[in-house]
């Protein structure tokens, strides 16, 4: 079977795109480049960008890609179009060198030169704000970033010829070959690898995916980059009397798994532990709840927030981010079989809390449960928790944005900015408590699902229920697996319509997998949250909040129901008085008429 992604070298050099064994060049043009700035251009491919631009044909919008020779050489070039100047950013950079790098194995070359790259350094300066990360440095990342993702093929399970070939040798040129920019460059490897890794776990199939299975790829990618790993068994799993884990388990022959992952460098940022949950459903079918015939082949994807972490924490470790990192991956399968939790049921978390079932296919938020109490023993102080939660959440933000849910707001804050740097769109969603009374059960602490209303919310309520030692608790929920539409944007990181001339653009990973570079940012090009300035409130316990409004509601109900009890019991002695006197009247004997006369 054919791998899925290679990761090829990347070099920095000084030199012209001429001077090197390409057999591609591709750069970028703005959309507001000046006609003195393309002369060289023009000059080089005997007029053919002038005329194209003339025609119309390709003017440097956004994506527009134009393919012409190059010179006499026998080299071609790939002109993409930036836009305009002023808005360019980082993610626009990065789908550009997507795009390039597709075009390269679209025509089937091996050796690539990003030229004229560099030249986007003076539009981001105003952008860039990251600590001592200069736009040179910046571009450099994303261009090394974006040819990385280009090299993945979700088709590796096909057995036919169709596949494109992996692009082997990359030039960044001409550019600063200085010790940060080539820092900068095996920064973006990573963090393209580590996303790679992460598309291709979510794309495997159920059946080669399972929970042992996954655990055991987890240790192989953990011990590669150095990280500490544990797996705890089913017997670990019942030892720390994780039940909420256990009964999602209990309807698949496939033994549940969860796995542990350090990341502890000895220049750690003293009291800050970052604790990274991902959800590891390697597949659902709902459980007894069973979900629609109709799509659910693509719940093979539920496992992807587990992905995202585990892939995360290879990055981090690999890039020597400077604070203890834990991530934790609960695996198991959602299936209906005999001995599968049912609604109604009652389950014991690890916390000693209860949980009524009302709907099995909220299994997600259970086994997360029992992942962020075992967190906080491990010493977390700040928690993500990455998950393909609900469908509630593509109701109200789409197929392209993950919903945010956490406190403190500082906390989110931090999230928010790291994922929009990394690239991935994330909208902070209200998490007020009055949403905790939809969880209110009337035989356990509280149910697993709070209906179709605010669904997305109180799922993220539901995990967020009992945080008591951590100054920082998040939930990132992307979109859940769905129907695979043709689009500009291609899930798998397969071809979806045309983007430009020739190719697509696969930026949208499998679900959840995006988070995966908000992670690695959040610490590693951030820096580590400031705790001391934290203020965290603890949140408050599973009792809903007072609500003066719904007392004063009962009041007035219990009025009404006292005066409409009175007078049905006013109608009733009533009744009853009248049926009296009419009874004792028919009892009474008829007079007699010799007493009439006598009184006469």
């Amino acid at each position: 079977m054919p791998t899925a992604h290679r990761t090829p070298t990347i070099g920095v050099t000084r030199r012209q795109p001429f001077d090197t064994d390409a057999d591609l060049t591709i750069g970028p043009i703005f959309e507001d480049d000046r006609p003195a700035e393309l002369r060289s251009l023009h000059e080089a491919t005997a007029g053919e960008v002038e005329r194209a631009w003339q025609r119309g044909e390709f003017t440097g919008k956004l994506f527009d890609v134009l393919v012409t020779p190059l010179g006499t050489t026998g080299q071609r070039l790939i002109l993409i179009g930036a836009g305009l100047r002023k808005d360019l950013t980082a993610d626009r950079i990065r789908r550009m060198a997507i795009i390039g790098g597709l075009a390269a194995r679209t025509r089937k070359v091996p050796k690539v030169a990003f030229a004229g790259w560099d030249r986007l350094a003076a539009a981001m300066s105003p952008q860039t704000s990251a600590g001592s990360t200069t736009a040179t440095e910046l571009v450099a990342q994303t261009v090394a970033e974006g040819a990385v993702l280009a090299n993945f093929e979700g088709g590796n399970y096909k057995t036919d010829d169709t596949l494109r070939p992996m692009v082997e040798a990359i030039e960044l040129c001409p550019f600063d070959d200085t010790a940060s920019v080539r820092d900068a460059v095996a920064r973006g490897r990573v963090l393209g690898e580590a996303t790679n890794i992460a598309r291709e776990l979510s794309n495997e199939p159920g059946n080669s995916l399972t929970p042992t299975v996954f655990a055991d790829r987890a240790v192989a990618i953990a011990r590669a980059a150095g990280l500490g790993v544990e797996v705890l068994d089913e017997s670990r799993i019942d030892a720390l009397k994780m039940g909420l884990l256990l009964g999602v388990a209990r309807g698949s022959h496939e033994p549940p798994r969860f796995v542990v992952l350090r990341h502890e460098p000895a220049n750690a940022v003293p009291g800050v532990t970052l604790g990274l949950v991902g959800k590891g459903i390697t597949f659902d079918t709902g459980g007894i709840s069973i979900k629609p015939a109709d799509n659910m082949d693509k719940m093979k994807d539920d496992m992807s927030g587990g992905a995202a972490v585990i892939a995360a924490m290879s990055a981090i470790s690999r890039l020597g981010a400077p604070v203890r990192c834990i991530g934790l991956v609960p695996m198991t399968e959602n299936m209906p079989g005999g001995r599968a939790v049912k609604p109604g049921d009652v389950l014991t978390s690890a916390e000693g809390k209860t949980v009524e079932i009302l709907n099995t296919d909220a299994e997600g938020r259970l086994i997360l449960g029992d992942a962020l109490w075992y967190a906080r023993q491990l010493g977390a102080t700040h928690l993500v928790d990455i998950a393909t939660l609900t469908g509630a959440c593509v109701v109200a933000l789409g197929k392209t944005t993950s919903g945010l849910f956490g406190a403190p707001d500082r906390w989110v804050d931090e999230v928010k900015q790291a994922s929009d740097r990394a690239g991935d769109r994330s909208w902070a969603m209200p998490v007020y408590d009055d949403y905790r009374e939809q969880l209110r059960s009337e035989i356990a602490d509280f149910t697993n699902t709070g209906g179709r209303a605010g669904g997305a919310i109180t799922a993220a309520l539901f995990l967020m229920s009992s945080p008591a030692t951590c100054r920082g608790s998040t939930s990132i929920l992307p979109a859940p697996p769905g129907p695979r539409k043709r689009s500009r944007i291609s899930r798998k990181g397969r071809p979806g319509q045309r983007c430009g001339r020739s190719f697509s653009l696969p930026w949208r990973l499998p679900t959840g997998v995006p988070s995966t570079r908000t992670l690695i940012v959040l610490f590693l090009l951030q820096g580590a949250p400031p705790p001391i300035v934290i203020t965290v409130e603890q949140q408050p316990a599973v009792t809903p909040p007072v609500s003066y409004g719904g007392m004063l509601l009962s009041a007035i109900g219990l009025v009404g129901v006292i005066v409409v009890s009175a007078f049905v019991v006013g109608v009733l002695i009533g009744a009853v008085i009248i049926w009296r006197k009419k009874r004792e009247e028919a009892l009474e004997p008829p007079p007699d008429p010799r007493q009439r006369q006598l009184r006469g």
